[in-house]
């Protein structure tokens, strides 16, 4: 995460500190390239029913992923605004469920597309 992410997760339950320490010595591309990992695992982990789903932006209607060059190729409809992979939210409280072809269709977008250079 990003140092305003671990904050915001550090606000509602503070990360082991033998995870926190390891995050430590990772620079920012590998921390972006890790939390995009992560997000696609969880999708994966979600559509195979084995952890509940969150209201993750790739799953939204608001999502459009992979529309805008450089850093911060997705956008947001709801705000208006581009987004950098480290944007992403796992819960947003904005959510709205996408329907299920648009949902398949804009993930598997965000998951071909490679991560955009910083």
């Amino acid at each position: 995460p990003t140092p305003a992410g671990r904050a915001a997760v550090e606000d509602d339950a503070p990360l082991p500190s033998l995870f926190a320490d390891a995050l430590d010595d990772l620079d920012d591309e590998e921390r972006r390239v890790l939390y995009r990992a992560a997000l696609k695992m969880i999708r994966r982990l979600q559509r195979q029913g084995r952890i509940p789903v969150s209201a993750m932006c790739v799953t939204c209607t608001y999502f459009r992923p992979n529309v805008h060059p450089g850093p911060s190729p997705h956008h947001c409809a709801l705000v208006d605004e581009p987004m950098a992979d480290t944007d992403l939210r796992l819960d947003c409280p904005d959510h709205v469920p996408a329907p299920a072809d648009v949902e398949a269709e804009n993930f598997a977008r965000f998951r071909r597309a490679r991560a955009a250079e910083p």
